[in-house]
């Protein structure tokens, strides 16, 4: 087999569009249906809400658009949608058909910026597939098809790999079932195994992509292996939608469009608030269509909310080592009686699904075969060995930034050659959220179930660091660390040991080490990302994902650099968080404001800036102010684009990074008079909360000259206050949203609510305040200035001001 260098210097197969991956990207596209099961329509209206929670939520960067019949006229308009700039989705799409009617005009939605298509037939000889091979060639559309497994051995002359190649067949999935397709059972053929072992080397000497889908290893020959997606292959394997956009498609497909019109904005208000159980429960009955149950519960709600809920029994074993262990074992032998003997004794039982319903439906006469050898934890240990395709999206996401490699180098030699600032061992942590036991230079945790299960907080720490852990004496699916509720740095358990390391710059660009080798963070799915950015302010959990009845994990050791400045630093007085979404030349003039205060060492002010990156400027900001104004300490608080309007979220997790005696929550277009923090600094410990007692609304002219620089605040402070626009005093019994500084202890008790808008969420959270401990401080005769931002939310804006 011959290779030749191709893009970004991959190993290509030559003639081919294959290459070799050293770091294959995860799933990252989404899933949206069109009509439910019965053909029913959905609205272009859900459609598109259907999109924004694919790009926001499940974080798609290209979806399929599923039609099994007539290609919508509205598709059109679907595509102009989702370019259009003021959406801003940077999102691609593709058309997901069961080839049920003629092709529309290909060319034409090509032209409106249509990706890819995907034929998915229920019968390969048809003529109408040819249709479509033909239209999507003569469009230059490339093509991915989705094919039945019992038609493997019956249309040997409708298989022709070089000819589907020529036609821009990029990627083939033979697949047990279709589950948006009912299709009788018909038994997959007998010699299943050796028949694709002798298709799989012709699609890849013609470049075709090719899997098989849903088969147990061992019914295909070990030559074969490379090309098995199994279940725990699913959310690893780049062709594949992600988890959370597939589950959801599965869920509504069986639904009436009203249903899921409503389930739609429920979901959508999801990301922008807690998630309760309740609420999940209470969503998932509407999807089945039953309104009446919601209507119970919420009555149900209203007249119990006040009432004590009781204990819940707890199910698992008491907290003793002889209990855990009887537990793991008797889990153990109800797993082997479950699996049978082949299944259980097999290497391969972490990486494989089994025998699973789809099995027993379409191979009858099946019967699994025990493989000897040594337990494979890795779910791509033999595809990473395959030929793989790339399209213009996963290109780019294929390829590690070649600062990762530099900041791998780094840390390299900082855990190699260098002695650790600190060492967390077995009486720093424990498992939070399962039983441990803390042994003499590890903790062994227990578990009986896939859940993650985290650490207890180990320490904070202030990037530039480097931290490292050993993790082994079991297995687990995933390792890593936890930042936060929803940020994870984990990768696969290949072995039984590993050593992984996290290393975050001064900026938080970060890369993460297993025994060594650079490695993507892997998604393993629910609420949690890796994001592109971390905190520069660092509190660490481990975090470890099915484990298989219990593990270890050593000392966390922790570099900081240099040695002992982050130790020597002191908490700072006044914390001070911006939130800013698109609003960096307004942020530019809040954090100057703060940079020229009087009256205060700028050492003992902390200001967070929480963020996106990527949509604006910002970080280009922060790294200029650092730059300008080293004195004040600028932490950078980043988050997907998938919380850009979830304030709550995003305020509670910047505010777990504060040290100040004083938190201010400071929108991102006020400017502080030059001596507020000075006056602040001055107040007792017993006050719960302090704010301005007045705001001057400045006008647009007075703004551009602001922001332009031709009017300095510190400098104009008196001239800016008496300009025209209005001066409002006391909009409230508390302070509202612009400017609340909050004693720090406070906010061990009161969080800031996690609405599914943001819509009165401040005064909500100061009447708590108020509520519960007691009167707060005016500082009289103290205005601050608010920037005129032309009506748009200052908070997520979709226009850069």
């Amino acid at each position: 087999m011959a290779f030749v260098t191709g893009f970004n210097g991959k190993r290509l197969l030559s003639s081919s569009r294959l290459a070799l991956l050293e770091h294959p990207p995860t799933p990252a596209r989404g899933l949206v249906l069109l009509h439910n099961r019965r053909g029913k329509p959905f609205s272009e209206r859900d459609i598109h809400r259907w999109i924004r929670l694919n790009r926001s939520q499940h974080g798609a960067e290209k979806i399929d658009l599923l039609t099994y019949g007539p290609v919508p006229a509205f598709l059109t308009g679907v595509l102009d949608f989702v370019a259009d700039p003021q959406v801003d989705l940077a999102v691609r799409l593709s058309l997901r058909t069961g080839c049920d009617t003629p092709p529309p005009d290909l060319a034409g939605l090509r032209d409106h910026g249509l990706h890819d298509v995907m034929l998915c037939p229920d019968e390969i000889a048809d003529d109408r597939i040819d249709a479509w091979l033909d239209a999507c060639a003569a469009a230059g559309l490339p093509l991915r098809l989705c094919l039945p497994l019992d038609q493997l051995d019956r249309v040997d002359g409708r298989i022709q790999p070089e000819a589907w190649a020529a036609r821009g067949v990029r990627v083939v999935q033979w697949v047990l079932e279709d589950p948006f397709r009912w299709r009788p059972a018909r038994p997959v053929p007998a010699n299943l195994g050796d028949r694709f072992a002798g298709l799989a080397p012709a699609f890849t000497a013609a470049g075709i992509d090719v899997s098989v889908e849903g088969v147990p290893f061992c019914a295909l020959p070990e030559a074969a292996w490379p090309h098995v997606i199994n279940g725990p292959q699913l959310d690893l394997d780049h062709h594949q939608y992600t988890r959370q956009a597939l589950d959801l498609a599965l869920l509504l497909y069986k639904n009436r469009p009203h249903i899921v019109a409503r389930a739609l904005l429920l979901h959508l208000g999801r990301a922008m608030s807690y998630e309760s159980p309740i609420d999940h429960g209470l969503l998932r009955r509407l999807l089945e269509d039953k309104p009446r149950w919601y209507r119970i519960a919420l009555a149900l709600r209203k007249i119990t909310r006040y009432l004590p809920w009781p204990r819940e029994a707890s199910g698992e074993p008491a907290s003793n080592e002889a209990a855990w262990e009887a537990a793991l074992s008797s889990r153990r032998a109800e797993e082997e009686h479950r699996l049978g003997p082949a299944c259980s004794a097999c290497r391969l039982r972490r990486v494989c699904s089994r025998v699973t319903p789809a099995v027993r439906r379409y191979m009858p006469g099946f019967r699994p075969v025990k493989q000897e050898g040594d337990l494979v934890a890795d779910p791509l240990q033999f595809a990473l060995h395959r030929p793989r395709y790339v399209d213009a999206v996963d290109a780019v996401r294929c390829d590690l930034p070649r600062l990762m490699e530099t900041l791998a180098a780094h840390a390299r030699q900082v855990v190699d050659n260098t002695p650790p600032t600190h060492a967390f061992g077995r009486y720093h942590y424990k498992a939070e959220n399962t039983y441990c036991l803390q042994h003499p230079g590890a903790v062994r945790w227990f578990s009986l179930t896939a859940e993650e299960k985290r650490s207890t907080g180990i320490g904070t720490f202030h990037a530039p660091c480097t931290m490292a852990v050993m993790v082994g004496g079991g297995i687990a699916r995933y390792a890593g660390f936890a930042l936060g509720r929803h940020s994870r740095m984990v990768c696969p358990m290949e072995v039984f040991s590993h050593r992984l390391v996290l290393h975050v710059d001064a900026q938080g660009h970060y890369v993460l080490l297993r025994d060594g080798a650079v490695v993507r963070p892997s998604q393993p799915g629910g609420p949690t990302y890796a994001p592109a950015l971390l905190p520069t302010v660092i509190k660490p959990k481990l975090s470890l994902w099915d484990i298989d009845g219990s593990i270890f994990t050593q000392n966390l050791l922790v570099w900081e650099e240099p040695p002992g400045e982050t130790s020597a630093r002191e908490p700072a007085e006044i914390s001070i968080i911006i939130t800013s979404v698109r609003f960096t030349r307004r942020l530019q003039a809040v954090l100057l404001s703060i940079a020229h205060q009087q009256g205060i060492d700028l050492r003992r002010v902390e200001v967070i800036v929480a963020y996106v990156p990527g949509l604006d400027a910002t970080d280009d900001l922060i790294s200029a102010m650092a730059a300008a104004h080293p004195e004040l300490r600028i932490v950078r608080s980043p988050f997907p684009e998938r919380y850009a309007k979830s304030k709550g979220f995003v305020l509670n997790e910047s505010i777990d990074l504060a040290s100040g005696r004083w938190v201010m929550l400071l929108d991102s277009d006020i400017l502080l008079p030059v001596d507020m923090l000075a006056r602040i600094a001055a107040v007792s410990d017993d006050v719960p909360y302090i704010g301005p007692d007045r705001r001057k609304m400045l006008t647009p002219e007075t703004t551009g000259r602001v922001l332009l620089g031709e009017r300095t605040p510190w400098e104009h402070w008196d001239e800016l206050v008496q300009s025209p626009g209005e001066e409002r005093v006391k909009e409230a019994h508390v302070p509202v949203g612009f400017c609340q500084c909050v004693n720090a202890r406070c906010l061990r008790e009161v969080r800031y609510p996690e609405y599914d808008h943001f819509e009165g969420a401040d005064w909500d959270f100061m009447v708590a305040i108020h509520d519960t401990f007691g009167e707060g401080l005016w500082l009289e005769e103290t205005a601050v200035l608010h920037l005129d931002h032309g009506g748009s939310q200052w908070y997520g804006t979709h226009r850069h001001l």
